[in-house]
């Protein structure tokens, strides 16, 4: 049986060898944007504690509290224990749990957060992008475009990319540099999209996946991705 389960696993990867490459490859450039001002912080102070905003520190508040006094559910963190919130435990606690069993401060659950920000996001780009294109490395490059592209979010595609890399190379950056720069601020902001947006594109992949070849557990699993979007963002009730 171990046999046969070694030979199958090897079958798999010889079969998908490209397409884990690409996700790999993918996976790679997404941590290290989404981890850059850590260790630019590090660089400059020698903490990598870095917060990028007020919401930071909103979040880091119920992930503290969460660490300190229990760590397999969220709270108020006004109080020890019980106390709703509206926040969702599935995009909180399993960086909270993460960053306890590694013994470290809850400050830096941060960085957990968002280096699955980085593994989860290129690798549901990439599942939604491979089952439109035949070819694996289109697939890649349409997902490197989706994960760097500062016109993501605002529906300028490339183009605003492209003008805004051009007049700071040419030295016009206009208003950007006079407070501070969020070029890609949100394709990686936390909690939302950095901790969300993975769950709607694996929903989007699956639902993909029933319509071109329709099957019993296709139709369920793409039925369950789409019930836990309701419960992946904010929500009211106890968590």
């Amino acid at each position: 049986m171990v046999k046969q389960n070694l030979g199958n696993l090897r079958y798999y990867i010889s079969l998908y060898r490209s397409d884990l490459i690409a996700v790999f490859l993918a996976v790679v450039m997404g941590i290290i944007l989404s981890i850059t001002p850590h260790i630019l912080w590090l660089l400059k102070t020698g903490n990598p504690a870095w917060l990028a905003d007020n919401d930071d520190i909103h979040y880091l508040s119920y992930a503290a509290a969460a660490y300190y006094n229990h760590p397999l559910y969220l709270s108020d963190p006004v109080l020890l224990n019980n106390g709703d919130t509206m926040y969702p435990w599935i995009q909180f606690i399993p960086g909270v749990i993460v960053t306890k069993l590694l013994g470290i401060s809850p400050i830096y659950t941060n960085i957990i957060w968002r280096i699955w920000s980085g593994f989860s996001i290129p690798v549901t780009w990439y599942l939604l992008t491979r089952s439109y294109f035949k070819s694996v490395w289109t697939a890649f490059i349409i997902t490197i475009i989706l994960i760097t592209d500062i016109g993501v979010n605002s529906c300028w595609l490339v183009y605003k990319h492209f003008t805004t890399a051009t007049n700071i190379a040419l030295g016009k950056p206009g208003t950007i540099f006079l407070t501070k720069p969020e070029l890609l601020d949100y394709n990686w902001r936390i909690i939302t999209p950095g901790l969300s947006l993975a769950y709607l594109l694996l929903n989007l992949y699956l639902v993909h996946q029933v319509i071109t070849k329709p099957s019993r557990k296709r139709i369920v699993l793409a039925a369950i991705s789409f019930g836990l979007l309701f419960y992946v963002y904010f929500t009211s009730g106890h968590l």
